[in-house]
């Protein structure tokens, strides 16, 4: 990816070793895809041995309210029941993502084929409501509640500046029990988040609309990649400090992926280059001047076996939870404080 290099970017670049204070930042975990009970139950273990403090999980507005207004699926429920409490149980939070627009709910026609849930809703209170159910129900056990995933450009989202403004509006408003709002989480791909994010501080009201900044922050390994994490979020401290704002930074994506035959595919490391990418990167992230104070990374396990597709090896475990070297680097490095 493309990253803008500024003055203070190319020193902290040079610099990046050098941490002042906390080895890593005061919130930290993992990114998690569990499928079932079981498949919850050893992701939470896993990732609370590694030493997370904070796991990092999607949930679906369509699977917790599938056929209307007001009313939430049993089932649906039941297993954001077993992530949340789950992780609390183990001493962790959750941060919660929420996607998939059900189609009652959706501003495409009520078909309920093709791309309905990829878009917003055409009402913004339907989701600032599920936002108030879940703060209500989970209280302190939640890290924080998040905006659409990459909802400015990905394969799925394209939402307009003043569609997502509207929605961390809602989200802000209807939250209890003070539990942070999450905005950000852009794609980073071609720095198109920058211009988004001036579009998106001219919607009346956004700038006062969320507590925590997110990043998705990645860069090309081998040697020194952590430097290019740094730039990138050192790149957005900037454009927030541009836009006025001063609002703390959780970078919850960052990492690289060991496959071995995805030649050409970008965040592709060796294993053994995970093993020091990682810790290096959770300690760099600690640099006074980028204001971060979460660094969650992706992902405690790989989300499937296709040896061709990268995004299945971005784990520290197998997909059969078989540890990765990176493993045991990992919960050295937050665990123990030996980054």
């Amino acid at each position: 990816m493309k990253r803008r290099w500024g003055v203070l970017v190319c020193i902290l670049v040079a610099a990046w070793p050098a941490v002042a204070g906390a080895t890593v930042p005061p919130v930290v975990g993992f990114n998690l895809h569990p499928q079932g009970p079981s498949d919850i139950a050893r992701s939470l273990y896993f990732a609370r041995d590694a030493g997370a403090n904070t796991v990092r999980i999607d949930a679906y507005w369509s699977a917790l309210q599938p056929t209307r207004r007001g009313e939430y699926d049993d089932d649906g429920v039941a297993e954001l029941d077993a992530v949340v409490d789950g992780a609390a149980a183990l001493g962790m939070k959750a941060l919660v993502t929420l996607n998939g627009t059900p189609c009652w709910a959706s501003a495409t026609p009520k078909l309920c084929v093709g791309d309905y849930a990829w878009r917003p809703p055409l009402r913004p209170s339907d989701y600032g409501a599920v936002i108030g159910w879940l703060t209500a129900r989970y209280g302190a056990e939640l890290a924080g509640l998040e905006m659409y995933n990459e909802a400015n450009r990905n394969r799925h989202y394209a939402f307009t500046p003043l569609e997502y403004a509207q929605l961390v509006i809602a989200m802000r408003d209807a939250r209890t029990n003070g539990v942070p709002i999450v905005a950000g989480a852009l794609s980073e791909a071609d720095r198109a988040d920058l211009d988004y994010m001036d579009e998106l501080w001219a919607q009346p009201g956004f700038a006062s609309s969320f507590d925590v900044w997110a990043t998705h922050s990645y860069a090309p390994p081998p040697s020194r990649a952590a430097a290019g994490v740094v730039a990138a979020v050192q790149a957005r401290r900037e454009k927030l400090a541009a836009l006025g704002s001063s609002a703390p930074i959780w970078v919850d994506e960052f990492g690289w992926s060991t496959c071995s035959l995805c030649f050409g595919a970008p965040h592709v490391a060796t294993r053994a280059d995970q093993v020091a990418l990682l810790p290096q990167t959770f300690q760099a992230l600690t640099h006074p001047a980028l204001g971060v104070s979460g660094a969650i990374s992706y992902d405690l396990r790989d989300d499937g076996t296709d040896p061709f597709h990268a995004e299945d090896h971005y784990g520290i475990l197998e997909n059969d939870y078989t540890p990765k070297p990176a493993y045991d680097a990992v919960s050295a490095c937050l665990g123990q404080g030996s980054c």
